[in-house]
């Protein structure tokens, strides 16, 4: 069942949520979650943002990592670095934390 509408923001904290089973597919993510049967794989780009996700962090200050590490510009980062953790949200897959 997915989580309420509750949208992430800029400023939102977050962690990745740790009862997930977790391993690296060459450089990718794949996750399982055991308890609702589920199986996710992150491409290089969603298993960096994962990965930069084991100490709480704001999206903003993934943005700001990732601005330093790709060729892209710092609206579309933000824009898409927020839809994406939105969906990990959703998808009961972070916690919103301090």
């Amino acid at each position: 069942m997915e989580k309420s509408a509750t949208m992430i923001t800029d400023e939102t904290y977050l962690t990745k949520k740790q009862e997930l089973t977790t391993t690296d597919l060459d450089g990718e993510i794949g996750m399982m979650d055991i308890e609702r049967g589920q199986y996710y794989a992150l491409d290089k780009i969603g298993s960096r943002i994962w990965n930069l996700l084991d100490e709480v962090k704001t999206s903003a200050e993934v943005c700001r990592i990732l601005l330093g590490e790709y060729e892209i510009d710092e609206a579309t980062c933000q824009i898409q670095v927020v839809e994406f953790l939105n969906d990990l949200y959703q998808k009961d897959l972070l916690c919103i934390g301090e």
